[in-house]
């Protein structure tokens, strides 16, 4: 007789060893596993007249901020709390698909986001701010300013400035 659960742990230690996250589905006493990889849900929002130069518009992996007129453009200054996301770089749907001259913005999932060591080496479970290098993120503060956190590190930082996975919270 065969022990389903037994699958469904070999699947779960494998999707932690190698930072993958699996789809499990069962058919006729069959356990399948299709990789998806690391997934987001996005949606596409405008973006702001200045971010149109190619120095200012943001890509896959920078932070993006709301400006006065409601439009996106890529981060400039550290803390902000008009920091609205992350811009995705492979989401699994995205919503208002349709929307011209602009980028697909993470709302929740699993994001690859380029950070600096400007508060510090990020570690999993860090909250993640906007730092003072344009479109990069950093390590938060010991004293989180209300709405400036947008998201939590899943990876570690080996570099002064790497990409690390993470999970997209605004708070």
């Amino acid at each position: 007789m065969k022990k389903p659960w037994r699958s469904r742990k070999v699947l779960l230690l494998i999707s932690i060893l190698i930072g993958f996250y699996f789809i499990v589905y069962a058919q006729n006493d069959q356990w399948y596993a299709s990789d998806t990889g690391p997934a987001d849900l996005a949606e596409k929002m405008p973006l702001s007249t200045h971010a149109m130069t190619a120095q200012l518009k943001p890509n896959p992996g920078e932070l993006v901020v709301i400006d006065s007129e409601g439009f996106i453009r890529k981060s400039m200054h550290a803390n902000s709390h008009l920091v609205v996301g992350i811009v995705s770089t492979k989401p699994a749907h995205t919503l208002r698909s349709m929307i011209k001259e602009s980028v697909p913005v993470a709302l929740s999932g699993l994001v690859p986001c380029k950070i600096i060591s400007e508060n510090g080496l990020i570690k999993p479970g860090d909250l993640i701010v906007s730092s003072s290098k344009p479109g990069y993120a950093m390590k938060a503060p010991a004293q989180i300013l209300p709405g400036t956190v947008v998201g939590k590190a899943i990876g570690t930082q080996e570099n002064d400035e790497d990409v690390v996975l993470v999970l997209v919270m605004m708070r």
